[in-house]
């Protein structure tokens, strides 16, 4: 969801909005200072709920932002409130993925009994290089349907507008379509993963006496 929407981003801004790309300073700052300020919150509950609690949480923030980029997101004031709102959402995926991830892989080694960290990193890794693949492609079949075309240089000043089905397509690539893509992964993550805070703690114990 991060990667589409950081990706489309620049665009919207732009060409969705006409607005100057140095605008995108302020959103940029306020979003991470937001992001960063938001870790100590994450770790809290981390500890609090268990990584597979948080992760859904932090998923959840950012699929009930998405339609208010949708409804409101159509000036500067707005796009920079919402983004920051935005920002407690990533900096929670930023930082409890890694401690979900972590006790996922607990909990396939003490099922399989031996360590297969490369397996799963190598995974992690192919899914993370298609991301830009789907971009690309997420871009390519909105700005094909809503008819936006990248390269012409648009001037609001001047009149040289996108359509209003071309700005609608760029906004739902910083909101809809990262907001479902998000919505799907939390469902089916909520679905097969059942390792509670419980079952963590325990899985820890297992590998102390396994050895692993």
């Amino acid at each position: 969801m991060i990667c589409i929407t950081v990706a489309r981003y620049d665009y919207y801004v732009v060409d969705g909005l006409g607005l100057p790309i140095e605008i995108m300073v302020w959103t940029n700052l306020s979003y991470l200072a937001v992001y960063f300020i938001s870790i100590a919150f994450w770790v809290k509950i981390t500890k609090k709920v268990g990584a597979s609690k948080a992760f859904l949480y932090a998923l959840t923030i950012g699929v009930i932002v998405a339609p208010f980029y949708l409804l409101f997101a159509w000036s500067f004031l707005p796009l920079l409130l919402i983004g920051m709102v935005g920002g407690i959402s990533s900096g929670g995926v930023g930082v409890v993925f890694t401690a979900a991830y972590s006790e996922a892989i607990d909990n396939a080694t003490v099922q399989s009994g031996k360590r297969e960290e490369t397996s799963y990193v190598g995974l992690l890794r192919f899914v993370t290089a298609t991301a830009i693949l789907w971009q690309v492609l997420i871009f390519l079949i909105v700005a094909t349907i809503t008819g936006y075309n990248p390269n012409i240089d648009y001037d609001y000043s001047k009149g040289i507008v996108p359509s209003q089905a071309a700005r609608i397509g760029l906004n739902m690539q910083i909101s809809v379509i990262p907001a479902v893509i998000s919505l799907i992964a939390g469902l089916i993550y909520y679905k097969y993963n059942d390792i509670t805070i419980e079952v963590a703690l325990e899985n820890k114990k297992k590998l102390l006496e396994m050895g692993l």
